[in-house]
This record gives C-alpha cells, structure tokens and sequence, in this order.
C-alpha cells in the first residue's frame, strides 16, 4: 500500500489537472454553444417598408416626428388627418361599501391530516441547526441579525455544483484505473467527498443519478460509464437473492405503528429495528377446510406424493425460511404465491426448514409445530405496571425491541417505565405486559336505567378511558371491534345496538372512545372570528363530540431554546405575536404554525366566564399521545368554537413582550 501523505500529494495532483482539462474545455464550449444559438436578422418585410414609408420620416424635417396610432378593431374608426378623433367608450359605475375591512392577518401554513416530527437519523436534525432562507427579509422592523446568530450554518453556503461533481468522479476514476488506488485509500486522502457511505448516499451513488456528462478529457483508455469502470453503485445494498437482507433494508424507511402502516412516516420519531422471527401459533390441524388451489394444492396429497420429487436450490429454501419466519401461520396456498413455488412442495420443504416432523397421510400431511408458552408463565420477575389515574401527562417510552421477555435483563424500555407495552412493540403476542383491553358491552337503553352501561362512553366505565387510551380494535372486545367484522360475522357480545351517536352509513355503530384513530372530526368553517380567524360549526355540534385533532410540528422540547424555523422560537414569536405551541408531554411539543388543520383557528374562550365550549385533551392512540378537542356542551350550527388556552399561554406570552 502507498504511503497516505504520498496518497494525498497524488489526489491533489490529479485533482487539479482534471480542474484545469475541464475548465479549459467548458470556456471553448460554451463559446461554441452561444455561436451555434446565433441566428442572422430576417431582411424586413413589404408591410414594415410600406409603414415607414408612410410615416414621412424619411421626408421630415429634422427633429420633426408623426405619431401613428393603430389599433386592433372589428368595426373601422375613421381619423382625421391633421385632426382628432374623439372614441365613445361605455361608464361603469362601481360601489365600494364604506366600512370596507381587509382580510384578517394570516400567515401561511401547510395543510396537513397528521403530525410531523424530526426523526433522530434521517437527517431531520438539520433544521435545527441548518438555515435554510431568512424569514421576513423585507421587514425592517424583523431583528433578523439576532435570529442569524442562533443557527450554525446557512443553507445556501453550499449549494453544490454539478460541475465539480464531473471533476471529482473523474479525479476518482484516474486514481481508481489510473493509479491503483484503492477506494478506501481514495476516501483516506480526504480530497474528494466521502465516495460511498452507505447504497444511497456518496460521490458514486450521487452520479448514478443523473445524466453523465461526456467530454474529452474523460475520452480515454479507461471505462466510460459506471458499470464498466468497475464501480459497483449498489454495493452497500442487499443481494437480489437476500429476501432477509432487503427486508430488513426497508425497514427503516417503512413505518409499522398502527396509526401509519405506510413509508416514510413523517410523523414517529423512532426508526422501527429488523422484523424479528415470528413463532407459529397454529399447527396444521387448525388449517381450515376450503377449496383447493389447484392440482398441486396440499390437499390434493395422497400416496402418489414423492418426497424425492421435490428439488429446491439453497435460495427457494432460505426465501422461504424467510417468509415464514414473517408469516408462519399463513396457509401453503399464500405462501405458494409469495415464494412462486408449487403448494404441495412448500407444505413439504416448511416441516424440512422449520425442523418439525413431518407424516403423510391419504389426503393430507400433518406439521405438528410447537405450542408456545405465554411469556407471562416464564417471567423471572413479579409484573409491576403503574397505573395513573387520568390521561396520561408523562411521556411513553419507545416500542420495546429485545429478544427474549420484557423484562429489565433484556434492557425492556417499557419493563423500566412500567407501563404496557403497546402494539407497536417487538415483543412477542402473548407478552404479559401487553394490555388486554377492555371488555365493554352495549346494552339497551331499557336495561340501562337498572345497570351500568358499559359502552367506553365514560372514564367510570371503561378501563381504556380511565387511562386515557383510546380503545384498540386488535384487543379490546367492545363494539370497537364491529368495523373490522362484516356484517353478520360480529360476536355476540359486539353485536351494535341503538345510541345516542348516528350510526355509519352502513349501519354499523362506533365505540365512542376511539374518534382520533378513526378521524371522526367535525366539519368546521374557517372565516372571521372573535380574534382574527376563526373556526365555526357546519352543523350542530353535541356534547362530548369530537371536534378535530391539533395537528403541527412535534418538536423536541429540548430544541426550544434554539431557533427553529417552525415558529417555536422566541424570536419569531415575538416578530409575529402568534403562538401555535402545544405542550402535551415532557418530551415534545406541539407546533402548528407552520403545519396543521383547521384546529389551530380555534381561538380563546375563557373557562372562568363560561366562553369556552370546547375542552382538549390527551389520548393514548395505539401507544402514542394525540391531542384531541372535544365538546363540552352544544354548539348551535354557525356558532364559534372556543377553549381555553390555559394561564401557561398568557403566562408565556406576557414573558415574550417583556
């Protein structure tokens, strides 16, 4: 290997003769490229000649000039010459009302159905120390030397340039073919930017994106494009054939908390970590009864099945291993079409890559597969969760991700906050500290006068409310489950009955404790309000009706001492005398000054002097806190919606202008 300082002396040395070559060349070919935009002057036409002959300038005297007027008319306008000609046009009288007022203050805001979030490794934490424009320029009285000085770097200091990318790719390429330099000496001399830090981001991937650039300099006896230069782009990504690998690639990008379930979530602040193993749960006794996929279906096996007539090769098996490590207890005639193989083979090959016995039988084969052990049995410690009593005001670890139980051994982030671990966890189904959810029934109103109804509508009682959670589908066995089911399909104990609530269109009534997930919010108009905008009601709205989530920015709390650009710092602020901030846990706020819905119009109403008619508060959705408004009493069609900001706002504006 070479010595680094001569690595470097050599990269600095190609560096510059590549700069030179290509500047050289650019300053001919741009010059080349202006000439070929030259075009000759057309010679004049009759008409121009018969104008200007017309205009008796070439007969004036000196100084004197004669203005022609033409103009474009369907019906002729005789002038005069020597003359005037006065040209009739039609009045129109316009009223402008005396109490004429402009539009209320407004600043912009982008439109958004759920929050978003800086997320830690994406690169999101850029905002807060990178400055991408200054705000209000053109406001002399904005002090905008002050909020410069709070940012470390500017954003428009490097904004890149595609020619010194063509410079440094082909310093890399003569270095790389040229010199025998490898590219992890090449990276070492630190001359050129980092080549290839991971599949999607460096020099190579960077210029695999866009059009290649061909001039002389790079017209030599080396490769031309990127394959044949031998550099391999996508060597960071996983192989074609490494089903695992590209799963797990995905991953990061891919958001699996049940309020999502789509890619590059922009709202959850953790990176979700690799699908661990799923064990099976049903054994192939428990395969329901249907029609057969086909002639190769696995219940078309009987005695003239040959175990010797099933050939994969190394990479069926493992995509297999693969999938059934994700979705064990999928039939064979899913799987069939996942891994592209027959149905009967995949029955046979998942008892062989599972190491489960395997006994055929006249018409089917059986895979006995291991019963599993609820994790709650093998706990080596007592379970220990701290309830507290109304909604919850701390801040929800993040989803446990650990092998083995949730237990402080295993360095369980919910075992070490007590709390439930939450859908959106690692762990295994069975898991002792997930919540089992509530057990609520509806019950006619003629039963209702003699027993507690137990419809989640109340925080005495239902067990979700009482710890400000809304109810989940996948666990609690109220009504909440009904809109999964098909009609006909709900359990007896589900099954929807009258309420006070309208119903779906197709007549399927809602648990009333889970308006966030479902975005069951109210139609509202924005228009003048009390104080500027305002929201008002479509329709009549009812007690204890959900109004809208508060949508924004969840900014962590430790950033609000420096100046983010969405309007939580005090410089901004203070310029512009609004405050979008929600503070709702001890971790994050709420910003929707710059992204939100129709929430952020509603304005104050004091609770003291009985204004307001809306309350917020805070939910536990699918382990995630959302804010939510809510009714406290009627509102009448057309009215304002109000609630009280609370003594922080006022106490925190009062700090600003002090």
């Amino acid at each position: 290997s070479r010595d680094p300082e001569e690595s470097r002396a050599l990269a600095f040395q190609v560096y510059k003769e590549v700069w030179d070559e290509f500047n050289k060349w650019k300053e001919e070919n741009c010059k080349q490229q202006l000439l070929l935009l030259q075009k000759p002057l057309p010679p004049p036409t009759a008409a121009e000649d018969a104008l200007l002959e017309a205009s008796n300038l070439r007969d004036g005297e000196p100084g004197e000039v004669e203005i022609i007027y033409l103009c474009d008319s369907e019906d002729d306008i005789p002038l005069q010459a020597g003359g005037s000609t006065v040209l009739m046009c039609e009045t129109v009288h316009l009223e402008l009302p005396t109490d004429f007022t402009p539009h209320p203050r407004y600043e912009s805001c982008t439109p958004a159905v759920q929050s978003i979030a800086l997320r830690p490794g994406s690169g999101a934490e850029y905002e807060l120390d990178v400055l991408p424009f200054v705000p209000y320029a053109d406001d002399p009285t904005f002090d905008a030397k002050g909020y410069l000085g709070t940012f470390e770097w500017f954003g428009w200091r490097d904004l890149g340039d595609p020619d010194a990318d063509v410079i440094q790719f082909e310093t890399l390429r003569r270095l790389y073919f040229g010199n025998g330099l490898s590219l992890d000496e090449i990276d070492a001399t630190g001359v050129l930017p980092p080549l290839r830090t991971n599949s999607r981001e460096g020099l190579i991937y960077k210029m695999t994106q866009r059009d290649e650039l061909f001039w002389p300099g790079m017209m030599a006896d080396f490769p031309i494009n990127v394959e044949q230069r031998g550099i391999d782009p996508r060597a960071h990504e996983p192989d074609i054939n490494d089903l695992r690998g590209r799963l797990d690639s995905i991953v990061p990008y891919f958001c699996a908390s049940p309020g999502c379930i789509q890619a590059f979530c922009p709202r959850h602040v953790r990176s979700f970590p690799p699908v661990p193993p799923t064990a099976p749960r049903v054994t192939s006794d428990d395969y329901p009864e249907g029609k057969s996929c086909g002639s190769m279906c696995f219940r078309e096996i009987d005695d003239t099945f040959r175990e010797d007539s099933v050939e994969w090769v190394e990479s069926d098996v493992d995509d297999l291993q693969c999938t059934l490590e994700v979705i064990p207890d999928t039939l064979p005639c899913g799987l069939a079409i996942l891994v592209r193989k027959p149905c009967r083979e995949v029955l046979y090959t998942s008892a062989t890559v599972l190491y489960l016995t395997c006994s055929p039988n006249a018409k089917k084969v059986y895979i006995q597969r291991r019963r599993l052990i609820p994790d709650d049995k093998v706990y080596p410690e007592p379970l220990k969760i701290v309830i507290k009593k109304g909604n919850p005001r701390y801040s929800t670890p993040g989803p446990c991700s650990h092998t083995g139980p949730c237990d402080r051994s295993n360095l369980c982030t919910c075992t070490e906050k007590s709390v439930h671990c939450s859908r959106s966890c690692q762990c295994s189904l069975t898991c002792g500290r997930r919540w089992e959810g509530c057990r609520c029934m509806l019950i006619p109103k003629t039963k209702a006068k003699t027993q507690t109804s137990q419809t989640c509508a109340t925080d005495t009682n239902c067990p979700c409310r009482t710890r400000g959670w809304e109810c989940d589908p996948f666990v609690c066995e109220c009504d909440n489950l009904t809109y999964l089911l098909a009609p006909g399909k709900w359990p007896k104990h589900t099954k929807p009955l009258p309420r006070r609530l309208a119903p779906r269109s197709d007549g399927v009534y809602y648990c009333q404790n889970s308006d966030i997930q479902r975005g069951l919010a109210a139609e509202v108009e924005i228009k003048r309000g009390m104080y500027g905008l305002g929201a008002f009601a479509v329709n009549g709205i009812h007690k204890g009706q959900f109004i809208g989530e508060y949508i924004g920015e969840l900014i962590p709390n430790e950033a609000d001492n420096k100046e983010y650009v969405s309007f939580s710092p005090t410089i901004l602020r203070e310029h512009v005398d609004l405050n979008y901030n929600f503070g709702y846990s001890n971790d994050f706020s709420l910003d929707s000054a710059r992204v939100g819905n129709e929430t952020r119009y509603i304005n104050h109403g004091s609770d003291k002097e009985g204004k307001a008619n809306a309350e917020a508060d805070t939910r536990l959705v699918f382990g995630e806190q959302r804010i939510g408004l809510w009714a406290k009493r009627f509102i009448r069609e057309g009215g304002e919606i109000l609630f009280d900001y609370g003594e922080n706002y006022w106490r925190n504006k009062k700090k600003l202008k002090t």
